[in-house]
């Protein structure tokens, strides 16, 4: 090994850093197709909208949504749930999908999959092939 090179461990673990993105973002959607096919569906109505702004340390301002909404599960008991930021900006008396879970129907998620989350999960996969190519290179040369 020259004095330029990185130890065999070195490499390795950037390899895996490169790795861990693509996994934890394709657990995260794996979760979420699990719940779109094991939940129960609903709509529901937009009763209440807060939008807060906060200025970050670099003076930038951040804005966040929550929005309330109501909605009956199929026994028809009305239930609540909220979003933070839901996709489509909406607004009182809007519709939206939502999903519950039948198990425990005071757990519900606005039905989105947004396309941002597609993007992240090609970037994050771009950077796995790239680990992945890392850890061979690094063995291979060992």
């Amino acid at each position: 090994m020259g004095s330029d090179d990185l130890p065999e461990w070195a490499g390795l673990l950037i390899s895996v850093m490169l790795m861990a993105p693509f996994l934890i973002v394709l657990l995260i959607y794996l979760r979420h197709q699990l719940r779109r096919r094991t939940w129960s569906r609903a709509e529901a109505t937009v009763t209440g909208r807060r939008t807060e702004k906060s200025r970050q340390g670099d003076g930038s301002e951040t804005t966040t949504t929550t929005v309330t909404y109501a909605f009956s599960d199929a026994n028809e008991t009305d239930r609540t749930g909220t979003a933070v930021n839901p996709s489509g900006d909406p607004r009182g008396g809007d519709r939206l999908q939502i999903m519950y879970d039948p198990r425990n129907p005071d757990r519900s998620k606005v039905v989105e999959l947004r396309r941002m989350y597609l993007v992240i999960l090609a970037v994050f996969f771009v950077m796995f092939a790239l680990g992945v190519w890392s850890v061979f290179t690094s063995l291979g040369t060992a």
